[in-house]
């Protein structure tokens, strides 16, 4: 969290020292994962169950809160490791997974039953879930990237990146890509290729002042060697074969419109261009589609949906 409290605390006004929130909470944190207090202050079990899809924060913060409440907790997770997003796209010099673990912990002690490597629809049905338990969670995440130009494997969602990167599936990058996008997974997904050697451009929309990311991450990204490439956006991609070797960029006037929605405009007469061997998006991510269908509609439709008998 960049603490934005704290630039508009009250503390601050009255001695011009606002409370260092980040750092006190990070002491109760590193206290509270050697004790036992949260585990004597739990209520009695109230004899209800409760299925939790997902083991990242919104799950595992679900199963923390309804354990201390008296629920019978059990939590599914596809991958073979709990923490969602933090545990497999957060980049580890940022989140080391043993500090996850740390703090995950506190689940066991509670009582929470937690499953990896089971994913729901083809692992356990749904429509079991939902017998078994008296209320069922789904905290899948936002796990799905997008991606648009050329069909080109050089062309990429950069979760998959920070996913394979995390997982020690990918341990190298091309000697020149381009993120595309001004938010904190562009920023983790820039930090990480230049730690693999990389020469790296982030293409962001917005100017410096209107980036989503917070103002110290793109400091500590320019001084690591992260080009900013501000007010900008693709217009086109100049191709060898299916291997990138240009982005044609095009100036952005405006991200917003005046009424505050997201409405970009450009100036197709102001471009330039940047030499790249490879291109990843860091633009949205999405839930799972069919496990919210499947939710709403039922298996059974969505399985005459995919074969086109709806």
């Amino acid at each position: 969290c960049p603490a934005p409290c704290e630039s508009r605390c009250r503390q601050g006004d009255i001695t011009g020292v606002s409370v260092a929130i980040r750092q006190l909470k990070r002491y109760i944190a590193d206290s509270v994962i050697n004790t036992t207090g949260y585990r004597d202050d739990r209520l009695e079990s109230n004899g209800r169950r409760v299925s939790i899809v997902g083991a990242g924060p919104a799950g595992m913060s679900a199963a923390f809160y309804l354990a201390k409440t008296g629920y019978d907790v059990t939590v599914y997770e596809a991958s073979d490791r709990v923490g969602g997003a933090i545990a497999t796209g957060v980049p580890a010099y940022r989140l080391p997974y043993k500090d996850v673990l740390a703090d995950y912990a506190s689940l066991d002690h509670l009582g929470v039953r937690t499953h990896l490597n089971t994913r729901i629809g083809s692992d356990l049905p749904l429509s079991e879930l939902r017998k078994t338990s008296d209320a069922v969670l789904l905290a899948t995440g936002r796990t799905v990237g997008r991606t648009f130009g050329p069909k080109s494997p050089k062309f990429e969602a950069a979760v998959k990146f920070l996913w394979d990167v995390k997982l020690g599936v990918r341990t190298s990058a091309p000697a020149r890509v381009a993120i595309i996008g001004g938010g904190a997974v562009a920023m983790d997904c820039a930090m990480t290729a230049v730690r693999l050697g990389a020469e790296t451009h982030m293409v962001a929309l917005e100017e410096r002042d209107q980036m989503l990311c917070h103002e110290e991450e793109i400091v500590d990204a320019i001084e690591d060697g992260v080009s900013l490439l501000n007010g900008w956006s693709t217009k086109d991609f100049v191709m060898d074969d299916d291997q990138p070797r240009k982005l044609v960029l095009q100036r952005c006037l405006r991200v917003l419109d005046d009424d505050g929605r997201f409405a970009p405009t450009f100036d197709p007469e102001e471009l330039r261009e940047i030499d790249r061997g490879a291109v990843w998006k860091a633009w949205w991510q999405s839930w799972p589609l069919a496990l919210i269908v499947i939710t709403v509609f039922g298996l059974e439709w969505w399985i005459r949906r995919r074969n086109g008998l709806t």
